[in-house]
C-alpha cells in the first residue's frame, strides 16, 4: 500500500500531537490575553505527554516507529513545556529581569531533551531513572506559582523569576530523580 504522507500516525503518536496541539492553541490564547486557560492548557499537555508512552509500551513497535515516537515527543515537548510556558510568562509577568531569564530556561530544556534523547539513541539510560529534572515538570509548578498572581501580584513576579530560573538549574543538573510508574497509576 502506497504511503501518501511521511510520519507516523499511530494511536500513541496522535495522542502526542493532541499535547502538540493544546500546546499551540494556549500560546495563540495566551497571546490575545487569556490568563486562566492556557495553564489549564498547559496541565493537558502533560497528561497527554504522560499517557502516550503508555499506549506506544502497548504494542509491538519497530525500530523506526519506536525512534520516530521518541523523536516526536520530545518535539512535542520543546513546545508544550519549553515554549509554551514562556509565552505564558511574556503575557503574564512584569520583571525586565526574564528577557534573560526566559533564554536561558529555553536552552536548558533544550539541552535536557537533547540529552535524553541521547542517552535513548546511545541506550546508556538508566532504567527507572531520569538524569536533570524532566521538562514537563513545569506544567505542575507553574500553574502553582500563577495563584501568587492573584494574591499579590508583586510577589508573583519575583515568585515566577526564581521558579524559571531554578528549573532551568534542574533540567540540566547531573540529579537522578526517579521515573513515576504511570502504568500503576491509570490501573488505581
Amino acid at each position: 500500500m502506497k504511503k501518501y504522507f511521511i510520519g507516523q500516525f499511530r494511536f500513541c503518536d496522535l495522542i502526542t500531537m493532541c499535547g502538540t496541539l493544546s500546546a499551540v492553541v494556549g500560546i495563540m490564547l495566551s497571546i490575545i490575553g487569556a490568563e486562566v486557560t492556557p495553564f489549564i492548557l498547559l496541565f493537558l499537555c502533560s497528561i497527554f505527554d504522560s499517557i502516550d508512552g503508555l499506549f506506544a509500551r502497548r504494542r509491538k513497535n519497530t525500530e523506526f516507529e519506536t525512534t520516530y515516537g521518541v523523536e516526536l515527543d520530545s518535539l512535542s515537548d520543546m513546545i508544550s513545556f519549553g515554549i509554551f510556558p514562556v509565552i505564558i510568562a511574556l503575557n503574564t509577568d512584569g520583571l525586565n529581569i526574564m528577557a534573560f531569564i526566559i533564554p536561558i530556561y529555553v536552552l536548558c530544556g533544550l539541552i535536557r531533551l537533547a540529552y535524553f534523547n541521547t542517552l535513548n539513541i546511545t541506550k546508556t539510560n538508566e532504567k527507572g531513572y531520569f538524569r536533570g529534572v524532566p521538562i514537563t515538570t513545569i506544567a505542575f509548578v507553574y500553574p502553582l506559582v500563577y495563584i501568587l498572581h492573584y494574591i499579590n501580584f508583586d510577589l508573583y513576579d519575583y515568585a515566577e523569576a526564581i521558579l524559571f530560573s531554578v528549573m532551568a538549574v534542574l533540567f540540566i543538573s547531573n540529579i537522578k530523580v526517579k521515573k513515576p510508574n504511570i502504568e500503576k497509576l491509570f490501573k488505581k
